[in-house]
């Protein structure tokens, strides 16, 4: 168990998950998420934690003031994020929630990338991806079948009042999540932070 990001919160901590060390880590690099997010004071704010993984940032954001955070992340990891916000008490400020969000209500299959464990990611098919300029590695038995919503859907059945923040970390499919959503940024004018990943976006 590790202090995250240099607060008084913790997060375990396995060797061979990166997010994971990077949250424990005394040290954190000025470009870092986790750095730009730690300069705003979001007191009493509704965030969205779209690829939470094992919860890091969304436990960030409660110690920065978030009143409700939404922790959405669709796969296995799931039970590491409950771990995480069990053990530091803030199952009332931190909803999980086992979905993946996509262009379209349905379902798709996740995979965790078996080189980078942690990293994972959402496709219709096991055919869809390209990795020849990856060095993403999936297990041949990685496809898990994971139900998914559009943002929009999401923040209208279970997000009271407005939304402050969304933070979307999905491994290639950020501009699809937003656009899934795009009514609810129009509406409540969010600070956004998406990762763009352009190997995972060419994948």
């Amino acid at each position: 168990i590790g202090r995250l990001y240099q607060s008084n919160l913790k997060i375990h901590v396995r060797n061979d998950y990166a997010v994971e060390r990077i949250a424990a880590n005394r040290f954190l690099d000025s470009g870092d998420v986790a750095a730009g997010l730690k300069q705003l004071d979001m007191l009493g704010w509704v965030a969205l934690d779209i690829g939470a993984n094992v919860g890091s940032i969304s436990l960030l954001m409660a110690n920065q003031g978030a009143s409700k955070i939404h922790a959405l992340e669709p796969g296995p990891l799931i039970s590491r994020l409950r771990n995480n916000v069990e053990l530091n008490g803030l199952g009332d400020c931190i909803k999980t929630h086992n979905v993946g969000l996509a262009a379209t209500d349905g379902h798709m299959f996740w995979a965790e990338d078996q080189s980078n464990l942690g990293n994972a990611h959402l496709v219709s098919s096991d055919s869809q991806l390209n990795l020849t300029a990856s060095n993403t590695v999936f297990a041949a038995d990685a496809m898990q079948k994971v139900p998914t919503c559009r943002l929009s859907h999401f923040v209208e059945n279970e997000v009271e009042g407005p939304v402050d923040l969304i933070k979307v970390d999905v491994e290639g499919m950020e501009w699809e999540v937003l656009q899934s959503g795009l009514d609810v940024i129009t509406h409540n004018r969010p600070v956004v932070v998406a990762e763009t990943h352009r190997v995972a976006s060419d994948m």
